[in-house]
Order: structure tokens, then sequence, then C-alpha cells
């Protein structure tokens, strides 16, 4: 028998009809097996499938990724170059500021008075409250 016979003898049979809610009962015990096999795996699996299908799927070209890192890098090295050159005046002030001696503190232990701490005031004056009892 040839293809073009059987195509002609696949033409003429009417195609076989399936019992009434057999394709309705057929998705549901689909979903059924599908969701009794993920419950079978750890969540931590599941979740890294998912994320690793995510990022699949919004995959970015080779020289995207390069000029990417070029741009990290070239900003890294600005920002480094930019900080090196704003503190290095402040070098300068901290190494004159160490050939200096500290002042004393207190200057005279004997002369000295211990400070004074006083409260400070509130802007609002507090009330007590109270209620009555009925």
């Amino acid at each position: 028998m040839t293809d073009e016979q059987l195509r002609d003898l696949l033409k003429r049979c009417p195609p076989p009809e399936a019992p009434e809610g057999y394709y309705e009962e057929l998705l549901r015990s689909l979903h059924h097996r599908q969701r009794a096999e993920l419950l079978k795996r750890p969540l931590w699996k599941i979740a890294l499938e998912r994320f690793s299908t995510f990022w699949s799927e919004h995959s970015v070209s080779a020289p995207a990724y390069a000029l990417a890192l070029t741009v990290l890098a070239v900003g890294g090295l600005a920002s480094i170059f930019w900080l090196g050159q704003s503190h290095s005046g402040s070098l300068e002030n901290a190494a004159t500021a160490r050939q200096t001696p500290p002042p004393a503190w207190p200057p005279n232990p004997a002369e000295s008075e211990p400070p004074r701490l006083e409260p400070k005031k509130s802007a609002v004056e507090t009330q007590q409250v109270r209620f009555r009892n009925p």
C-alpha cells in the first residue's frame, strides 16, 4: 500500500468520536497528575527552576553584557578617582593636625569644675490625665 492509497483510505473513514465528557476528564486528570508531581519536589528546586526559566526567556546578547561591564568598570574607576581627589586635601590637614598635640582636658584638674548638666526644658508641658470612675 502506498502513501497515497493510505491517505485516500483515511479520508474515507470517519474520525472516531470520543464519549461525552472525555476531554474534560482528560484535562482534569492531567492537571491532577501535574500537581501531584509538583508536590513531590522540594520548594527550593521549584523556585530555582522558575527563576532560571524567567531569565532564560530574557536573554541578552554578549555585546550588551560587555557594554554593561564596561560602564560599571568606568563608573567604579571614576568614583575611586573622584574620591581620591576630594580626600587628598583632608589627608594633608590630618597630617598637620597630628603634629600639634591635642589640648589637655581638663586644663588643670584642681581649678576645673565638673560640668553641670541641666535637664532640657520642653516646649510642651506635660500634664497628668486622670479618668473619672463611672
